[in-house]
């Protein structure tokens, strides 16, 4: 009997190359099962109730690049003005500050994934991550968020 294959005694005959065609089939859907099974961690915070809390360990970011690409969002530049008032002896004063703003515009995606990269750089102890902000109407192009050693 050659190429046949019988089955548990069963009365049924087999072609061998049927039976490694069928485990084969068997093999690449279980694949495909594990490796749809694999979410990032965007998938999994996307799918968290609202008040669940997640527990970030080092190891969900193995992959993760210290520079970064948001192509959806946009960061605007200005100019801040804080006023405040206090009193003299007779006179009220204003006191009149000047500051530099950044306004950051964009979507939730981009706002969770910049949430992510944060908690990923301090988790990791990267001290630089790079964001690069390719948008035409973003007025700054490259961000650095810097991870400083704080010593009380």
């Amino acid at each position: 009997m050659n190429g046949y294959l019988i089955l548990l005694g069963s009365h049924f005959f087999f072609n061998s190359k049927l039976i490694f065609t069928f485990f084969i089939l068997i093999f690449t859907i279980l694949i495909f099962r594990i490796i749809t099974m694999q979410k990032t961690i965007i998938d999994i915070l996307k799918s968290l109730p609202l008040d669940e809390p997640h527990i970030f360990r080092k190891e969900d970011f193995e992959g993760w690049q210290a520079n970064a690409n948001y192509s959806k969002l946009v960061v605007l530049e200005g100019a801040g003005r804080n006023i405040s008032f206090a009193s003299g002896n007779d006179y009220p004063i204003e006191v009149v500050h000047r500051n530099h703003t950044a306004e950051f515009c964009g979507y939730k995606e981009s706002f969770l994934q910049l949430g992510t990269d944060l908690i990923a750089m301090t988790l990791r102890q990267e001290k630089v991550l790079e964001i690069e902000l390719p948008h035409p109407k973003s007025g700054i192009k490259k961000l650095f968020v810097y991870l400083d050693d704080f010593n009380p």
